[in-house]
C-alpha cells in the first residue's frame, strides 16, 4: 500500500465503517466495536443505517454519487463533541476512498464496457492489464520468491527482483 490511491483506500474503507457505526442507531451510548477502531477493516461488519442514508450508501458504493459523505458530515455534528474531531477526519478519508475506489472502479468498468457493478479481483486486474498494454505495450509481471522475500524483507526482495528483471533485459537486448 504505498501509493497514493492504495492509501486512500486502506484508511477510507475502515473510516466508513466507524462512520456509519457513529451516525447509526447502534452508537448512542455505546462504545466504537474493537473491529473498526484501527486501520485495518473487519471481513465482517454489521452496523444499522438509517432507511434516510440506503439509497445514498447504494450510490456511494455503486461510484455514480458521493452525497452520503455530505449526509455523514451533517449526522457526524450530532455526535458526541469529543468524537467529531476524529469522525470529520474520517469524512474526508471516506471522500478519497469514494474516489479512489467505488468511482475509479466505475469508471473502469464504463471504460470497458462491462455492465455488471461487481467486479472480483482478477476482472480488476485483466481491465487494468488491457489499459497498461494500450499504452505502454505488453509486458510480464514480475514474481518475487516468498523466500526471499521473508528473508531479506519486501523491499530488498523487490529491489533484487527488478535489478534481476533489467540484467534478463539488457542480456536479451545485446543478443538482439
Amino acid at each position: 500500500m504505498h501509493s497514493p490511491p492504495a492509501i486512500a483506500c486502506s484508511d477510507g474503507y475502515p473510516a466508513l465503517l466507524r462512520l456509519l457505526w457513529a451516525t447509526g442507531t447502534a452508537a448512542s451510548g455505546g462504545r466504537f466495536p474493537s473491529s473498526v477502531r484501527g486501520e485495518s477493516p473487519p471481513d465482517l461488519f454489521e452496523a444499522p443505517v438509517a432507511p434516510s442514508l440506503h439509497r445514498p450508501l447504494n450510490a456511494f458504493l455503486a461510484g455514480t454519487s458521493d452525497r452520503l459523505t455530505g449526509e455523514l458530515e451533517r449526522l457526524v455534528s450530532s455526535c458526541d463533541a469529543y468524537l467529531q474531531p476524529a469522525l470529520r477526519r474520517d469524512c474526508v478519508a471516506a471522500a478519497r476512498f469514494f474516489t479512489f475506489g467505488p468511482r475509479a472502479i466505475r469508471d473502469l468498468r464504463l471504460r470497458h464496457g462491462v455492465r455488471r457493478r461487481v467486479l472480483l479481483r482478477a476482472d480488476v486486474e485483466r481491465l487494468i492489464r488491457a489499459e497498461v498494454e494500450a499504452a505502454v505495450g505488453p509486458f510480464a509481471v514480475l514474481a518475487e520468491d516468498d523466500t526471499v522475500r521473508t528473508l531479506l524483507g519486501t523491499r530488498r526482495a523487490r529491489g533484487r527482483t527488478i535489478r534481476r528483471a533489467l540484467r534478463q533485459l539488457e542480456a536479451a537486448a545485446d543478443s538482439d
